[in-house]
């Protein structure tokens, strides 16, 4: 679907999980302001927010293990 870079916008993030921009913005500061404990793994760089691939990655794999185990 994407080309295989190392980072993803706030958009890419958005049609990856199917949700609006404005969602995905939300669980990326939540993940600021929770210092990574809650929300989306992301970094601002200046006024964008970008999305470390592998760590997108990551995070779905362990969403979809917590939904089989809960």
């Amino acid at each position: 679907m994407f080309e295989e870079k190392k980072y993803l916008s706030t958009e890419e993030v958005a049609r990856l999980f199917g949700f609006s921009v404005r969602t995905i913005t939300t669980w990326a500061s939540e993940w600021q302001d929770s210092s990574g404990t809650q929300g989306l793994p992301a970094f601002k760089m200046g006024r964008s927010w970008r999305f470390e691939r592998a760590e997108i990655q990551t995070y779905i794999e362990k969403q979809k293990q917590l939904k089989q185990v809960g």
